[in-house]
């Protein structure tokens, strides 16, 4: 004999309750992540407006050029990845003040780009809902 397993009669869910289970799930990128990026893009667009972004790609230039082998342009972006990973992948076409990189950059430095900005460190709002769940 084939197993048999009973199927529970279908209903319609009540929305109070989906609606309820929705906002807890994702109250915390409303209240936590939206306004942590929104502020990091407003910092990024204030040191770009004064020139510290080449300040910063010099403070960067043994992470960027000489241990990573990448233009020391990229520094800003992988700053900033702390802030907005999302942002750094744009921030490249920007640095390197061109939307065609292969010329710039070869296939073993794009990865390593991506790698290194991949698993370095967890953004700030990733912090910021750890920091809640975890306490």
């Amino acid at each position: 004999m084939g197993m048999i397993q009973q199927i529970p009669p279908s209903a319609l869910p009540c929305w109070r309750a989906v609606l309820a289970t929705t906002w807890q799930r994702t109250s915390d990128i409303v209240t936590i992540v939206t306004p942590l990026l929104v502020a990091g893009s407003v910092l990024l667009a204030l040191l770009t407006h004064f020139g510290a972004d080449r300040v910063i790609n010099v403070l960067l230039l043994p992470i960027t050029s000489w241990w990573l082998g990448l233009p020391a342009l990229l520094g800003v972006p992988i700053l900033f990845g702390v802030l907005r990973k999302e942002l750094s992948l744009l921030m490249v076409y920007q640095a390197l003040g061109t939307m065609d990189i292969v010329p710039l950059l070869d296939w073993l430095q794009i990865a390593t780009f991506l790698v290194f900005l991949t698993f370095y460190i967890p953004c700030v709002s990733t912090f910021a809902v750890m920091l809640r769940s975890i306490g």
